[in-house]
C-alpha cells in the first residue's frame, strides 16, 4: 500500500467527520423532533370515548425504546378499544423529563380506573417514585399497568414474562384489578 492511499484516506476520513457526520447528526435529529413533536400533536389530550364511565389514563412515552412506544400505540389503543369492559381512554403523551412526576403531582390521577404506561421502567420508575415517598411506601392511587415500550422493558420482564405488549392487554383483566385504599 502505497503512502499516497493511506493520506487520500486519511484526508476522506477527516472530511466525512468534519463535514458529512455533523449533517448526517442534524438531519436525523430534525427527523426524529418532527416525528416527536407529529405523534404529541395527534395523540396527547386525545379523549376515546367508551360506554363505561371508568375510565382509564392511558401514559404514552414517545422517546422511549428509540421510537418503539410510537411504533406501538396504535395497537395497544386498538386492543384496549376491543375490550369487553369498554372503557373511556384518556390520553397523555410525555414531551420531556419529569412530565410524568409532575402529571401525578399535579393532577388527581386518583378519578381513574387504572394508569396504563407505555413506555421502559424510567417512565414508571418517575410515575411511583413521588407518591411513594410522600405516601411512607404505599401505592394510594389506581392500578398501573406496564406495557413495555423501552429498550430492555427488564420490568415488564419481569412481572409478564416475554409476552409482547399484544398479549399482556389480551390477560388484562378489571376482575383481577384490586384498587390501593
Amino acid at each position: 500500500m502505497s503512502p499516497y492511499t493511506i493520506i487520500y484516506a486519511i484526508i476522506a476520513y477527516k472530511l466525512l467527520a468534519t463535514l458529512l457526520l455533523p449533517w448526517w447528526i442534524q438531519r436525523s435529529s430534525a427527523k426524529w423532533k418532527l416525528r416527536l413533536k407529529t405523534f404529541t400533536a395527534n395523540h396527547d389530550g386525545k379523549v376515546i370515548a367508551g360506554e363505561k364511565k371508568d375510565k382509564l389514563l392511558f401514559i404514552a412515552v414517545p422517546s422511549s425504546g428509540a421510537g418503539r412506544a410510537m411504533d406501538i400505540y396504535d395497537e395497544c389503543i386498538e386492543e384496549l378499544q376491543k375490550r369487553e369492559e369498554n372503557f373511556t381512554i384518556e390520553v397523555y403523551v410525555t414531551k420531556s423529563s419529569d412530565d410524568i412526576k409532575n402529571l401525578v403531582v399535579s393532577n388527581d390521577v386518583s378519578e381513574y380506573y387504572g394508569i396504563i404506561v407505555l413506555g421502559g421502567d424510567s417512565s414508571i420508575t418517575e410515575l411511583i417514585q413521588v407518591p411513594l415517598r410522600q405516601n411512607n411506601g404505599k401505592w394510594m392511587y389506581p392500578p398501573i399497568l406496564h406495557l413495555p415500550g423501552g429498550s430492555t422493558n427488564l420490568l415488564s420482564k419481569e412481572l409478564h414474562g416475554m409476552k409482547s405488549h399484544q398479549e399482556i392487554l389480551g390477560q388484562f383483566s378489571t376482575e383481577k384489578v384490586k384498587r390501593a385504599g
